[in-house]
């Protein structure tokens, strides 16, 4: 598919606008940076108490797709975990060069603990 027909398939899917004034190459395999990135909430002697600083902080401090899964699983400072069923998770190839982000989960979602379940994956 030549770039006129890609951004024609976009237009008719219903995009209307860019994001970035520059492309993005998201397939390119990055290395970490040496340095830890700057922390994206304020520095202050509370910032690891919210629920958000936590997430964070667990969040960066997975090295692995397996780490982030085990964090999140176990990560206490969000109320739906406590009505929840099963934590709903990436799922695929994590080499694929393609990511699909959906909304938040369903009941369906809850129920089976797979992403894109029900009517939703249909």
């Amino acid at each position: 598919m030549d770039a006129l027909a890609a951004l024609r398939l976009q237009v008719e899917w219903g995009a209307d606008e860019a994001l970035d004034e520059a492309p993005v190459d998201r397939i390119q395999v990055r290395r970490a940076p040496s340095t830890p990135p700057p922390s994206p909430l304020p520095q202050g002697e509370g910032e690891h108490r919210t629920p958000a600083g936590r997430a964070v902080q667990v969040a960066a401090g997975a090295r692995s797709i397996e780490e982030l899964r085990a964090a999140i699983g176990s990560f206490d400072g969000c109320a739906l975990r406590d009505t929840a069923s099963h934590t709903v998770f990436a799922a695929g190839d994590p080499s694929a060069g393609l990511l699909l982000i959906g909304d938040a989960p369903g009941p369906e979602e809850d129920r089976s603990g797979a992403p894109f379940a029900g009517a939703a994956g249909a």
